[in-house]
């Protein structure tokens, strides 16, 4: 029994395009610049908790995410309800 062979895609490129296509290095897990806006009360927690960490304040958000993926969904709503309120 023979197989088929699959089809060939063929791109006509130049041989410049083939090496530095070839030298690309695939991105795997890169991270991406986020910004957002904070009020001075939110800036100011993560300051303190930072100078307390000794960390930087992107490992200090990085933290509170995870603990807030890892709590109950009552108590997620709760802080949700309570970020919402005015500072």
């Amino acid at each position: 029994m023979r197989l088929k062979k699959p089809p060939v895609e063929a791109e006509v490129t130049t041989p410049s395009a083939f090496v530095r296509e070839a030298r690309q290095v695939p991105a795997k897990g890169a991270s991406k610049p986020t910004s957002f806006v904070l009020q001075q009360f939110y800036r100011d927690l993560i300051d303190e908790e930072r100078d307390l960490s000794e960390q930087n304040r992107t490992t200090v958000l990085k933290a509170a995410l995870l603990a807030f993926s890892n709590m109950a969904p009552n108590e997620k709503n709760h802080w949700l309800l309570e970020a919402n309120k005015k500072r």
